[in-house]
């Protein structure tokens, strides 16, 4: 090996603090002279003369970070000691091997490489190209322990999410029972209140949970390639979107029980309905359910649009939220009479009979908010009836032979 750089030329560590190299060669002036070289390149260096030492120091210290060994040893070759280190060391602790030899072959090469060496030096080399081997070696290793501590950043959190989402949920239960074992003493008003506080308390913090956690891991820095900083994007906006809709349910709610019919429009009937598919469209997508619209009735309709758009939407949230996946909902247009009826079909798992008896109540809903099929206020179907009624209408429910729900918007036509 010979130095071809001239004195006094150093470069800057290409190593984080206390990462290190280890030169394992038999012949301690070739050792010595290799170290010396790449101390004056800035690495931190050590060395060894035998594969076995070499082993213990690499199980006792993770701090080394590159191994530079020659293939040619006694008592053990530098490719074997190169494939024990890199079989067994995890990515949190990861290092990069460069092999040295003599009398290197082309077979020798390749079984290197394919154990996962970095580089291959073969005698003799200069220090310039010792010095690129060892610092793609030691980025190498480094870019792997970065995504390893990366990756269990992310699991922490995830975990201090999980454990807080729990926390939340185990509160939320003993409040729960404590509110039953009181109820019997509370007017039937107020245990109806109470039920919807509560209903809206889970509605509201269970998006809220990845919010928080995702938002603190890109405030944290732990994003660190625009893979991950896209993946938690898409965890904070389909939260987002979440308690948008729950915000958006609310208001829509308070604004229709509040006030009387606004002005009427002429209203296209297919407009009307692929409005309702492209509101939901991401929904479908995610759920890998299919909406068909049948064939329509074009019926001259007066209406408020932008609520019936919303209740047909909310109908057809529902269908697709009990549709299993590759399934089928069906949207269309009938007439009976002069009545127009919006029809959305689902084949999913059904209502119970007291929750169609009790369809278009709000805040109606099958069990309590931690053991339901699905998440929601009951506030879809109750916008629907309060808006059919505002049209001199009615919401029509009932289950299918074949299984599922047909709902229908029922309203009457000039």
């Amino acid at each position: 090996m010979h130095n071809e750089n001239g004195p006094g030329q150093r470069r800057p560590s290409p190593g984080r603090p206390g990462l290190s190299v280890l030169v394992v060669d038999d012949e301690p002036m070739l050792a010595e002279e290799l170290s010396d070289g790449l101390r004056e390149e800035g690495f931190e260096v050590a060395t060894t003369n035998s594969a076995a030492a070499a082993l213990a120091l690499l199980r006792a210290d993770p701090g080394i970070g590159v191994l530079v060994s020659d293939i040619r040893m006694p008592g053990g070759s530098g490719l074997s000691l190169a494939a024990e280190v890199l079989a067994t060391e995890p990515d949190a602790t990861a290092r990069g091997v460069v092999l040295i030899t003599a009398h290197g072959s082309m077979d020798q090469a390749v079984e290197a490489m394919r154990s996962g060496v970095s580089d291959f030096l073969t005698k003799p080399f200069g220090l310039p190209e010792a010095a690129r081997a060892v610092r793609a070696a030691m980025e190498r290793a480094l870019a792997r322990r970065a995504a390893a501590a990366e990756r269990a950043a992310i699991g922490a959190r995830l975990q201090e999410a999980e454990e807080e989402r729990s926390a939340l949920a185990g509160r939320l239960s003993a409040a729960l029972g404590k509110l039953e074992a009181a109820r019997p003493s509370l007017p039937p008003e107020v245990g109806e209140t109470e039920d919807r506080l509560r209903l809206l308390a889970h509605e509201l913090r269970t998006p809220l949970v990845p919010v928080i956690g995702f938002a603190e891991l890109l405030e944290g820095g732990h994003a660190r390639t625009p893979e991950a900083a896209q993946s938690y994007g898409l965890h904070l906006r389909e939260a987002g979107e979440r308690l948008l809709e729950t915000v958006d349910k609310l208001l829509t709610w308070e604004r229709l029980r509040g006030e009387s019919r606004g002005s009427l429009e002429m209203v296209d009937v297919h407009g009307l309905l692929t409005e309702a598919v492209a509101r939901t469209r991401r929904l479908a997508a995610a759920r890998d359910v299919h909406v068909v619209i049948g064939p329509l009735l074009c019926l001259p309709l007066r209406a408020e649009a932008g609520d019936l758009a919303a209740a047909l939407a909310g109908l057809l949230d529902n269908a697709i939220h009990a549709t299993p996946q590759h399934g089928t909902v069906e949207l269309g247009a009938e007439q009976m009479g002069r009545v127009l009826r919006l029809v959305v079909r689902d084949r999913g798992h059904g209502m119970s009979d007291a929750l169609l008896a009790d369809a278009g109540r709000p805040f109606a809903v099958e069990g309590s908010a931690l053991n339901r099929r699905r998440e929601g206020l009951g506030l879809g179907l109750a916008i629907a009836r309060r808006v059919a009624e505002r049209h001199g209408g009615r919401l029509s429910l009932r289950p299918r032979p074949e299984g599922g729900i047909e709902a229908a918007l029922e309203l009457p036509t000039e």
